[in-house]
């Protein structure tokens, strides 16, 4: 017995000896981490709970850092709790050495952990030479020759979008955007990410897949707001932690099985997939090989379809959602739009390749919407190196959070910056210089996937305006809400009229 106990204590030291020095050394970080943000402006802050008692509702993470704006800050301290500071910019002269990085996100703090078991080591959360390898690999999918045939995707989606929308707006139904447009976003990426035909995407696991993408990006949402719920172990055993898991269960299992179909495929025909007429996310996933010949293999996939996926939908239906409430809210805006298509498209239904960059005032009216309602409001990364910002020197492992709200609505930087002026993407010089506009973020960590989202929405919106009018809805109006991208607690509504076309006047 006495063995027993001398051999426990034996190992509790050694325990011990081996903790301390990285608990001092994590220690040490901390201190130099707060040391420095101490340095920068901040609001009063509890002695324990740090700033986390302001941040009562979502809306908080507009309001403040729109107080810091007005008072002329450029930068300024937030702390979750009084041990945890992260630094927020609001203002794009303090961004450029953030955003010219490749910086990776916080895993371990605000959240981004929490994607982790659902879009594991893909290019949104992966850092370092494996973000470096994987981004290389990854680009040629969106050069513009790749997209170029999703238009007709994009056309197809916008179809069905209508005969939807036309039901309501024949019987005079307010419509809630954000659910449509989200299940044509999702629509939209499986035809073109993975090649869905139309019979596949009226399939049950289809709706099934849309279904739980949705729900997960819901509990997400949810979870961000529950303090408990950061602690993993706790969330795991919660009843909404157990449906995340299985959700994420589910869809890796409907992108697996497509993943093992099409690599079956390529291995009987290797030739199958460049004698594709469209070639799709998926098969330049499987064909990429780095300089030294070593291609992705089906996690790396995995990881990436489930990225562009969650990365391209909640973002997408977002930005359609608050470009048609911006066109109900500013009809002439919407009827300049309406003259320009018309112009463009003349008797056709269908939107060419071509067509596109003769869609300027839409255009612009997109960016001033991405613009005006910021749809990813909040980016934050985390410091591998020293870094100068705003003047005050930054030490590793410091949190970094650029608030591009902030940044699109600074009086500094945008003149009537809450006014709807698409003239400003008209103008030259153009305002998307020097950071002052970055809804895609910017530098090497920009979206990978800005331009094919981009293509789509002008799309989807040039066939929304040529088939409806688009009015406001009677004493609403939509409250932005900064979560994972930016809602509204009141939904984003509006009511559509079929508009009558030329031919039938002329009948």
């Amino acid at each position: 017995m006495a063995i027993v106990v001398v051999l426990l204590i034996t190992f509790l030291v050694l325990c011990l000896l081996y903790t301390i020095p990285i608990v001092w050394k994590e220690f040490k970080t901390l201190r130099a981490r707060q040391n420095a943000a101490s340095k920068f402006h901040c609001l009063p802050r509890h002695w324990l709970w740090g700033n986390m008692k302001q941040i009562k509702s979502p809306i908080d993470l507009i309001n403040i850092p729109m107080k810091m704006v007005a008072a002329k800050h450029h930068s300024y301290s937030l702390w979750f709790t009084s041990f945890l500071p992260d630094i927020t910019i609001v203002h794009p002269d303090a961004l450029k050495p953030i955003i010219c990085s490749a910086e990776p996100k916080p895993m371990k703090i605000l959240g981004y952990n929490f994607v982790l078991p659902w879009l594991g080591d893909g290019l949104l959360l992966s850092s370092g030479k494996k973000w470096e390898r994987n981004r290389k690999l990854l680009t040629p999918a969106f050069h513009f020759d790749i997209l170029k045939p999703n238009i007709s995707v994009f056309n197809l989606a916008s179809d069905k979008l209508n005969k939807q929308l036309e039901v309501q707006a024949v019987s005079g139904d307010v419509v809630n955007l954000f659910k449509y447009m989200s299940n044509t976003a999702l629509d939209i990426l499986l035809r073109s990410a993975l090649s869905y035909s139309e019979e596949e995407a009226g399939s049950e696991a289809h709706a099934s897949y849309i279904d739980a993408v949705n729900e997960l990006c819901y509990l997400l949402g949810k979870r961000a707001f529950n303090v408990l719920h950061y602690i993993t172990w706790i969330y795991k055993l919660s009843s909404d932690g157990k449906k995340f898991l299985k959700l994420c269960d589910q869809v890796h299992e409907f992108s697996e099985n497509i993943i093992k179909a099409r690599r079956k495929t390529l291995e009987k025909n290797p030739d199958a997939i460049r004698n594709k007429r469209k070639v799709d996310f998926l098969d330049i996933m499987l064909l990429a090989r780095d300089s030294n010949g070593v291609g992705l293999t089906d996690l790396d996939i995995r990881n990436e379809v489930d990225t562009f996926m969650f990365a391209g939908h909640d973002t997408t239906a977002c930005s359609l959602s608050w470009m048609v409430y911006s066109l109900a809210c500013f009809p002439d805006h919407q009827q300049k739009i309406y003259e320009e298509i018309s112009q463009v498209m003349q008797d056709r239904e269908y939107v060419t390749w071509d067509d596109i960059p003769n869609f300027r005032y839409l255009t612009a009216c997109l960016k001033e919407s991405i613009r005006l309602f910021s749809t990813v409001p909040i980016i934050t990364r985390v410091l591998t190196k020293p870094m100068q910002i705003d003047g005050h020197m930054l030490p590793v492992g410091s949190s970094v959070t650029v608030n591009i709200y902030a940044i699109h609505h600074n009086p500094d930087v945008w003149e009537d910056p809450y006014e709807f002026l698409p003239e400003r993407f008209l103008d030259s010089p153009s305002p998307q210089t020097s950071f002052n506009y970055i809804p895609f973020s910017a530098g090497p960590r920009n979206c990978i996937g800005q331009n094919f989202a981009m293509l789509e929405m002008k799309v989807i919106i040039a066939k929304i305006v040529r088939n409806f009018e688009i009015f406001c809805v009677p004493n609403f109006k939509a409250e932005p809400s900064p979560e994972v991208v930016l809602k509204s607690n009141t939904g984003i509504k509006v009511i559509l009229k079929p508009r009558v076309k030329k031919f039938q006047d002329n009948f």
